[in-house]
C-alpha cells in the first residue's frame, strides 16, 4: 500500500515504514505544548488508518497540520542548538536531559514535556511559544523604525531589538545614548560570544577589559563578549551605535523586556 486511493493529507503524513513487522511514525496528538509521535507496527497502523479514513476531511486536515508543527518544532530546536554551538551532550546537561532524547526530540520521534521544553527554549535565549510558531515566511521582512522593539530607557540608553525572534545565528540592537548616556554605571560581560559595535553617530567611549578607546562616527570595534565592556556617550551630542552579536547570547526574559512602540511585542 503505496497510497493509492487515500485522501492527500494522509498521504502526507510522516510513516518511517510500511513494511510488516517495522515500526511506522504516526502522528498521534499535540496538547497542552505536548507533541507525540508513537511507533505502531502494521497491524496497529491498519488500525489507526481505519479510524482516520472515517474522520471528515477537516479533522485530517487538522492532523496533518498538527504533523508540521512537529516538524516546524524539531526543525527550529535543531538550528537553535548548532547556531549556539552546542553539542547534544552540552545541551542535555544544560537542561537535565540526555542526548539520546534530544536527538529524537530534533528528528520528530519523540514528545517532551513543557517543563522540558521550557528549559530547552530558555537555554537558547526564547520561549516555548516561538518554537511552535508558524514560519515566518508569510511575515512582512522590513522591520519599520517606528516598530522597533525597544526597551526602557536607562542610564540615558534607549536600546533596540533589530532581529527577528527567535534568536538564532546572530542577535542586533541599535543604541541611542543621550549626552552623557552609557549602557550602565559598569562594565559586563554576557556569555562567551563574538560582538562588533559600530558607531553610526557621535562620539562615544569604549571601555575593554583594561583599555579605553574612543570611536567616532564609523568607527568599529570586535571583541569576546567575556570580556568586560562599557560603552559610554562622551560627545556633545547623541550618539548611536549598533551591536551584533554571534551567536545571541540574550536570555528570554532579556529579550521578553523588548516592546514594540506601536502594537505591542515585537
Amino acid at each position: 500500500m503505496e497510497g493509492r486511493g487515500l485522501p492527500s493529507q494522509i498521504r502526507k503524513l510522516p510513516f518511517a515504514s510500511r513494511s510488516v513487522g517495522r515500526p511506522i511514525r504516526v502522528h498521534v496528538s499535540v496538547s497542552q505544548n505536548r507533541c507525540n509521535l508513537v511507533p505502531l507496527h502494521l497491524t496497529s497502523f491498519k488500525w489507526r488508518l481505519g479510524q482516520m479514513m472515517e474522520h471528515p476531511a477537516s479533522k485530517l486536515v487538522a492532523c496533518a497540520d498538527e504533523v508540521e508543527t512537529v516538524r516546524v518544532m524539531a526543525e527550529r530546536l535543531r538550528r537553535l542548538r548548532k547556531a549556539n554551538g552546542l553539542s547534544l551532550r552540552q545541551l542535555a546537561d544544560a537542561t537535565g536531559t540526555s542526548a539520546s532524547f534530544l536527538s529524537q526530540l530534533e528528528r520528530g520521534l519523540c514528545g517532551a514535556s513543557t517543563s522540558t521544553l521550557i528549559r530547552i527554549a530558555n537555554s537558547f535565549g526564547t520561549s516555548i511559544s516561538e518554537l511552535f510558531a508558524s514560519a515566518e515566511s508569510g511575515k512582512d521582512p522590513v522591520l519599520r523604525r517606528h516598530m522597533r522593539p525597544t526597551l526602557p530607557v536607562t542610564n540615558g540608553q534607549r536600546k533596540m531589538l533589530l532581529s527577528r525572534r527567535p534568536l538564532t545565528h546572530f542577535e542586533t540592537y541599535i543604541a541611542e545614548f543621550d549626552i552623557g548616556g552609557s549602557s550602565g554605571d559598569d562594565p559586563y560581560t554576557h556569555g562567551d560570544s563574538h560582538e562588533m559595535i559600530l558607531v553610526l553617530r557621535g562620539l562615544v567611549r569604549l571601555e575593554l577589559g583594561g583599555d579605553s578607546h574612543e570611536l567616532d562616527e564609523g568607527d568599529s570595534v570586535e571583541y569576546a563578549t567575556s570580556v568586560p565592556h562599557r560603552v559610554v556617550n562622551i560627545g556633545d551630542g547623541p550618539a548611536e551605535v549598533l551591536f551584533m552579536i554571534s551567536p545571541p547570547t540574550s536570555t528570554s526574559k532579556y529579550v521578553d523586556g523588548f516592546r514594540s512602540k506601536v502594537g505591542g511585542a515585537g
